[in-house]
């Protein structure tokens, strides 16, 4: 999520270099980064998740299924996804009116 980190007196003159440089060439994760593998992980975490938090703490089980939900979703759906299950956890009663 971040590239790198700039002072501010620099913060122009390293974007602009950054944007000049293109776009970073990253890995990629199709392999990993499915819907079958998210599952599989979340088979093998969720118990583990539940004997170290005896039930008691929602927020790794529910970010557990945000991931293997979001697995094949586009990021855009993904993302909205993460932010209704942040805004339940939080308990805004916000989460179906954005």
């Amino acid at each position: 999520m971040v590239d790198d980190l700039a002072p501010r007196e620099r913060l122009l003159e390293l974007a602009r270099a950054k944007i000049a440089n293109g776009k970073p060439h990253r890995p990629s994760h199709r392999l990993t980064n499915n819907r079958l593998a998210a599952t599989a992980i979340a088979t093998a975490m969720r118990p583990v998740l539940l004997k170290k938090t005896r039930g008691h703490y929602p927020a790794q089980t529910t970010a557990l299924d945000v991931i293997t939900k979001g697995a094949s979703l586009p990021l855009d759906k993904a993302l909205a996804l993460e932010r209704e299950a942040i805004l339940e956890l939080a308990g805004t009663g916000f989460a179906g009116t954005w």
